[in-house]
């Protein structure tokens, strides 16, 4: 443990209502749970963190951020569109195999270099991570009085805080591209006082 660290908690949301292999509309909800698995897996998160009514709460501006947070009953979190997904622009709502197929220049374009392709009116994953570190590092500075702070988030954005907790530089962010992060995941990290 770092000295004075705050410790970090990101939560990815839960599993998408959506065909696999399809990319998520910022619209997009939760697939239904019982009031049984909905009790189960509150419990299970609020095992995993300590202070988990005490800590400050935030979450993406995406619904299934906030429908995630519902379910956990958590204290209501402060919404901050920093901490939302990559945005693949024209590309939400379709297959990669259905790009590939109807636009296969920008499909290779972006897929030649995924850290630094630019989705039709979206954004690249390397401004995606710059966006989330930087909050990180903002609020990891400003919120120094709570031990720790708990994110409701994406995979994108939890892979962002991993690249910043090991340091990753943009070039060689491919490897945190390809971290798996399953649904309801639990993934701690501390950040020094003067994480830069």
């Amino acid at each position: 443990m770092i000295p004075d660290a705050t410790k970090w908690f990101f939560i990815r949301h839960g599993k998408l209502d959506i065909a696999e292999g399809v990319i998520p509309p910022p619209e997009a909800r939760l697939v239904g749970l019982t009031i049984e698995q909905r009790t189960s897996l509150r419990d299970k998160i609020h095992a995993l963190i300590p202070d988990y009514d005490s800590a400050l709460w935030l979450c993406s501006t995406l619904p299934r951020s906030w429908e995630s947070r519902l379910i956990l009953g958590a204290p209501t979190p402060r919404q901050l569109s920093d901490f939302n997904e990559q945005d693949f622009g024209d590309w939400h709502g379709r297959s990669h195999n259905d790009i590939a197929r109807t636009n296969p220049a920008a499909s290779k374009d972006f897929w030649r270099d995924p850290v630094n392709g630019v989705p039709p009116g979206g954004e690249s994953f390397a401004a995606m991570v710059q966006r989330v570190q930087q909050r990180i590092i903002f609020l990891n500075k400003q919120n120094l009085g709570y031990k720790s702070i708990i994110m409701i988030g994406h995979s994108g954005t939890i892979r962002a805080a991993v690249a910043l907790s090991q340091g990753l530089a943009i070039p060689n962010l491919l490897s945190d591209l390809n971290r798996h992060i399953d649904h309801w995941s639990v993934t701690e990290l501390n950040f020094a006082p003067d994480l830069d």
